[in-house]
């Protein structure tokens, strides 16, 4: 960086962008990882997109690791300013813009096939939830993966719960596989819901007019279910900080088996959390 192009002379650089990192494990100094609108394009991998600190409150102690870090969620669209001006490798995040991410018509009709007619009926009341309709990746166990972390679970957490989702359904989170005797009930989709679950599912895809067998109905089902009937196991899962102890909080307290097969579990989310961190 040249002694002339820093912030503060007379260059002046904003930037808009989108937070797709907002775990900084290694430092845990509060920073995102961004997108900004412009300079980096789709083609350029998350993980290589630049560390942006963020601005605090003068409430905050901002020195030592004390205090408070930021609440940004991934998703979050925020604005700033590169503290070495036309350089543009230093982004400093000044706040974020509020947003409700929605899909488009387009990219519900793309991902789940519905015609435009469909997706219409669907959006008509705003108090539902719609599914997202297009997740990043090329597997369902990477869209998975993102789904989660852009909700804002760790990197552990996610992968102990599309560990399970594995261990349920298969390594290649199959939305429609069916068990049609698991103990004397149907059993159904990436997490195997059964008895008044499944009846849930059924009833949630069809008041939001989505097939239950898409795997975005069934993702957005299971925030359903955090924010509803499963607040417990939604709040023990936030609570868990390695792979294994989320892949056990999950089997525990959201899939509730008998927990025979933990250890596959553990190991299928050592496995997410190894293919995708």
């Amino acid at each position: 960086m040249s002694i002339e192009s820093f912030y503060g002379d007379d260059i002046s650089r904003f930037f808009f962008g989108t937070i797709v990192n907002n775990n900084d494990a290694f430092l845990s100094l509060g920073r995102v990882q961004i997108r900004i609108t412009g300079i980096h394009s789709k083609d350029i991998e998350n993980s290589d997109l630049p560390w942006a600190s963020v601005v605090v409150p003068t409430t905050e102690p901002g020195f030592g690791g004390h205090g408070s870090n930021t609440m940004l969620e991934n998703g979050a669209q925020v604005f700033g300013v590169f503290l070495d001006g036309t350089d543009s490798q230093v982004p400093l995040v000044l706040g974020s813009i509020p947003s409700i991410m929605r899909p488009s018509s387009k990219s519900l009709s793309v991902f789940s096939g519905e015609t435009d007619q469909a997706v219409q009926a669907s959006s008509q009341d705003n108090t539902q939830t719609i599914p997202i309709g297009d997740i990043e990746g090329s597997t369902n166990a990477e869209k998975c993966f993102n789904f989660f972390t852009g909700k804002g679970f760790t990197l552990e957490q996610a992968s102990g719960i599309v560990g399970n989702f594995a261990a349920e359904s298969t390594a290649s989170i199959n939305p429609t596989i069916l068990n049609p005797n698991d103990k004397g009930k149907k059993a159904f989709g990436i997490a195997q819901w059964r008895a008044t679950r499944y009846t849930d599912l059924i009833n949630y895809s069809n008041d939001i007019n989505q097939s239950k067998e898409l795997l975005s109905t069934q993702l957005s089902f299971v925030m359903h279910e955090f924010e509803g009937k499963e607040k417990r196991a939604l709040s023990k899962i936030r609570e868990s900080s390695s792979v294994d102890d989320a892949a056990v909080t999950v089997d525990k307290y959201y899939e509730r088996s008998d927990g025979s097969a933990r250890g596959k579990r553990i190991e299928l989310a050592r496995e997410i959390f190894k293919r995708f961190t």
